[in-house]
């Protein structure tokens, strides 16, 4: 067992103190203390016995006293229980449960051997107690006379069994907090630094000595101290404070995003008495977190543009597409997003014309900025375009060459950055939507590619769309124009028909009866046949006269619609006994001659349709004019059928009626809705402007 001096055991060292003093009284009892004798030791020791066992019985660690010649001649409750009662007047080492303590090397180490005066000793040794191995430490201190000769020794045993777990566990403790990645100090309460590990020392390259007992502000400078300032003020009054921030340390060329941890350090009497600070590098995650939550936003943004166009009208398509490149610049903070679009239909030569722009507020009024820019399509990005490539440039003093009109364009625009990817229609390249930077350089990533690819293909759709509107709303303007050229030319054939029907075949059948009458007065002509012939006569003029009307109702030029269909109602109370009747509603306007014909044709072609198919027992066609339109409704209460099947069917017999007539409005700019279930009648009502 290997002895060793002892300065720290305060407790232990108290108590043999006091015990020393007690044995002053070999001195008091006048006795020659130089020449004492064991039994005149263990004589004095008992004199005062009571006074000596009132203190070391209530010790808390094991007492005895040991004469000159290592017998025990004192002990505690403590010591006796922790070695055989039977002790008293024996030396230690004659103990059974003292084995593994090796008391010669302790006696050779005691200051009664040499008679000198010497260092207390210690040593430790293991004892099995209740079943349970535990570790104890033996202190020895010499008792002297009032020569300083030494008579006698005091050991005390105390038990370190947690104090050794203790001590492992520091040093442990300390051997981790040197190998850990993780930055660790401690403060005192005013800030000055009382440790820190390997690494922290490591990353504001400094030494332990150097920092120990120095203010915060000399190692992390005033700047960051002001910073973290207040959260070490709520650590202080017991909080555990935990923050995330952008950093840069003296070791590393990059700022580190770090978290940190401050936790107050309290003592048992629940008092504050500084801070453990951790702080933990997690850059990479942090650069993941930023990169999932900007995927995420820009499957959110294309995901917004995408449902924006659909079902957009075409004539909203163009603020749609300057808001949608707004939140493109926005969300990759840049300056100015632009779609260019070929400014003809020929593929060769020609150049794109920017079409759509969106730039940044703080750079509106900037001379820099050029709304119509055109770029030739022979030029060193409009060939890369044309192939179908992505053109992008971080720095624009650093294109080739062979791209220095376009590269002279840009710096005039004062561009430092910009990308640009194609716009395809139909397979083929109609332009290419662009992001520059103006204020400062861009390298442009994986992403920007991505998200620009996407939009474009957004836009270009979009753009598709707009295009084949407006070519199908020239078709119908086209197609109306020819539908009212037609229908003037039909109207004109009409006119001509009947007239000629009146002058011509009508005053011919009318000599013709005249005629006959003059026969009827022959006495020799049979006046029977005469008048069967003048019937017939009759009849062919009346039928003359109503395929006139029918082809051309002279009141529908004379006086207007509402004659005209007053006329057409009544004859198809007379020819079909239709129980049909005309209501007008608000004060008749006159109509253009095409219009006129166009309605009072829909009119007669529905009352035709109800004759054929509806087995109606009452209809009603309302004339309703308001200000700026007119509506004319036709319902009845025949049997009625089911709309949308005879919507789906035009070109049976029973649709091709109301097909007809619904084109014929639509190409002259009118409308017409159709409301019918079986068995409950039809309703159908007409819509056109006043034009």
């Amino acid at each position: 067992m290997e002895t060793k001096p002892h300065n720290n055991h305060k407790e232990a060292q108290h108590s043999n103190q006091q015990l020393v003093s007690k044995c002053a009284f070999l001195k008091q009892n006048g006795l020659p203390s130089d020449k004492l004798s064991n039994h005149q030791v263990e004589y004095a020791v008992n004199q005062n016995e009571i006074n000596i066992k009132q203190i070391i019985d209530h010790m808390h660690v094991g007492v005895a006293i040991l004469d000159s010649d290592h017998n025990v001649i004192q002990s505690n409750k403590m010591y006796q229980e922790l070695l055989p009662k039977n002790s008293l007047g024996k030396r230690p080492q004659q103990c059974d449960q003292c084995d593994k303590v090796d008391h010669n090397a302790i006696c050779a180490s005691c200051p009664i051997s040499s008679g000198d005066k010497k260092n207390e000793f210690c040593a430790q040794f293991d004892l099995e107690v209740n079943g349970h191995r535990r570790n104890f430490r033996i202190i020895g201190n010499p008792i002297y006379n009032h020569d300083q000769k030494v008579i006698g020794t005091i050991h005390v045993i105390e038990e370190v069994s947690s104090q050794v777990d203790a001590e492992v566990a520091l040093q442990q403790a300390l051997r981790f907090v040197d190998t850990t990645k993780e930055l660790m100090w401690y403060y005192d309460k005013d800030y000055r630094y009382l440790a820190a590990n390997q690494a922290y020392c490591e990353a504001f390259q400094c030494e332990l000595k150097e920092i120990i007992g120095k203010h915060s502000i000399e190692v992390i400078s005033e700047v960051a101290f002001r910073q973290v300032k207040s959260s070490l003020d709520k650590c202080l009054g017991g909080m555990e404070i935990h923050r995330e921030f952008w950093k840069t340390f003296p070791a590393y060329d990059l700022p580190r995003y770090v978290e940190v941890v401050y936790q107050p350090c309290i003592d048992p009497n629940g008092e504050v008495t500084g801070i453990v600070g951790r702080m933990h590098d997690i850059t990479f995650r942090k650069i993941a977190q930023d990169a999932l939550e900007r995927r995420l936003e820009l499957e959110k943004i294309i995901a917004t543009i995408s449902t924006d166009f659909i079902s957009l009208p075409y004539n909203s398509i163009d603020s749609k597409i300057i808001q949608s490149i707004e939140q493109v610049v926005l969300f990759q903070n840049i300056d100015r997003g632009s779609i260019f679009l070929f400014d003809n239909n020929n593929d060769d030569g020609g150049a794109w014309q920017n079409a759509y722009q969106w730039v940044h507020p703080k750079l509106l009024g900037s001379e820099q900025v050029h709304h119509n820019v055109i770029v030739e399509k022979d030029q060193y990005v409009g060939r890369i375009i044309l192939a179908k490539n992505i053109f992008s440039c971080a720095n624009v003093h650093d294109l080739p060459k062979e791209a220095t009109s376009i590269k002279k364009s840009l710096l005039m625009q004062g561009v430092k950055s910009i990308i640009c990817v194609p716009v395809m229609l139909e397979g083929k390249v109609v332009g290419f939507f662009g992001l520059d930077s103006i204020v400062e350089e861009v390298i442009w990533s994986e992403q920007t590619e991505t998200l620009l690819k996407v939009v474009a293909n957004i836009f270009s759709t979009a753009i598709g769309r707009k295009k084949h509107i407006i070519e199908r709303d020239i078709y119908k303007k086209r197609l109306r124009t020819l539908a009212i050229q037609l229908s003037k030319a039909e109207e004109k054939e009409r006119r001509s028909l009947a007239e000629k029907l009146h002058d011509s075949i009508g005053q011919l059948l009318a000599a013709s009866r005249l005629k006959v009458n003059l026969l009827n007065q022959d006495p020799d002509v049979d006046s029977r046949k005469i008048m069967e012939i003048d019937h017939l006569l009759e009849q062919t003029i009346q039928q003359t006269r109503d395929l006139t009307f029918n082809l051309c109702p002279p009141e529908l030029y004379t006086i207007g619609l509402g004659a005209g269909i007053d006329r057409l109602v009544g004859a198809f109370k007379k020819d079909h006994a239709l129980n049909v009747f005309l209501e007008e509603v608000g004060q008749p306007y006159p109509l253009s001659e095409a219009l006129n014909i166009l309605l009072y044709q829909a009119v007669r072609e529905l009352l035709f349709n109800i004759v054929k198919h509806a087995d109606a027992n009452h209809v009603l066609v309302s004339l309703s004019y308001a200000p700026d339109k007119i509506m004319i409704t036709v319902e009845d209460d025949g049997c009625g059928f089911d709309a949308p099947t005879v919507s789906a069917n035009e070109y049976d017999g029973k649709g091709f009626g109301l097909f007809n007539v619904k084109e014929r409005l639509t190409y002259m700019g009118s409308s017409m809705s159709i409301n019918s279930k079986i068995g409950q009648g039809t309703v159908i009502m007409i819509e056109t402007s006043r034009g």
